[in-house]
């Protein structure tokens, strides 16, 4: 089943920042993820990232959520490995 992909304006203002084949890239997996979500494991975060769930994607990391209810994944975050775990 495929899920509808809701991007927050803070991912949104994230992948626009990056270079065009990162943020092609990006876009890619985003779609991988609402085609394939029923079938991939997800990987829960710790801490203070409790809330969120991860995809990587090279150095990149995608933060999201989602609610099977809804068939909706909504995606939180876009950044850097070196980035992604810091409080924004």
């Amino acid at each position: 089943m495929k899920y509808q992909l809701e991007v927050l304006p803070s991912a949104v203002s994230a992948i626009k920042r990056l270079d065009k084949t990162t943020s092609f890239r990006v876009l890619l997996k985003l779609k991988w993820l609402s085609d394939n979500f029923d079938t991939i494991n997800h990987i829960k975060l710790k801490g203070e990232y409790s809330e969120f769930f991860k995809l990587r994607l090279g150095d990149y990391r995608i933060f999201y959520t989602f609610n099977r209810g809804e068939n909706c994944i909504f995606i939180h975050r876009v950044a850097h490995r070196s980035d992604a775990y810091k409080q924004s």
